[in-house]
């Protein structure tokens, strides 16, 4: 019999030593699962936040280019609406100065008698000339006065005053344009 309790010991002592290996094992393999599966969620994660940081730099890029096409799409169309407001306030004083040419034609006919004593003038047909006694008078159809003497040469007309007040005109335009 002792030798079947030998035996038995024995064989209790083989399978106590066996399971308790097999539980190290067990647990060894868990703790690298464990690690395992830990790693793959930072990995995730990591992998999650990468993904995620691009598409913010994407969204970002695309939001300022967006931003950037409406602005100049806006700037446009308001460039649009101040020129079209611009060319209306300008038929406007154009119409304005040919209805009432032979008035302003008048100021500038005494304020030239007064600082000239001769020259040629090119004169409008419309305008009276009695008082320009010393000039020599050429007449014309267009609405307009020319004076030449010597090395002067001034022009009256609506285009001269649209060119030569030019800047004043545009700054009173943008100045009252309501958008």
């Amino acid at each position: 019999m002792s030798l079947e309790l030998d035996f038995e010991i024995f064989k209790e002592e083989v399978l106590k030593k066996s399971q308790q290996i097999a539980q190290q094992k067990v647990e060894e393999a868990q703790k690298i699962y464990q690690k395992k599966i830990e790693e793959a969620e930072k990995e995730g994660k990591n992998f999650f936040q990468k993904q995620l940081k691009e598409l913010e730099i994407e969204l970002e890029r695309l939001k300022k280019q967006k931003i950037s096409q409406i602005e100049i799409e806006f700037k446009k169309e308001i460039g649009n609406i101040l020129n079209e407001k611009r060319e209306q306030i300008l038929q406007k004083i154009k119409q304005y100065l040919s209805e009432n040419f032979e008035e302003l034609s008048q100021c500038f006919l005494k304020w030239l008698n007064e600082n000239y004593k001769s020259g040629d003038l090119t004169i409008y047909e419309n305008l009276p000339v009695k008082e320009l006694k010393n000039f020599k008078i050429n007449f014309t159809q267009e609405k307009k006065i020319v004076f030449e003497s010597k090395n002067i040469y001034i022009e009256f007309s609506i285009d001269s005053l649209l060119k030569e007040y030019q800047t004043q005109i545009e700054k009173e335009i943008f100045k009252n344009i309501e958008v």
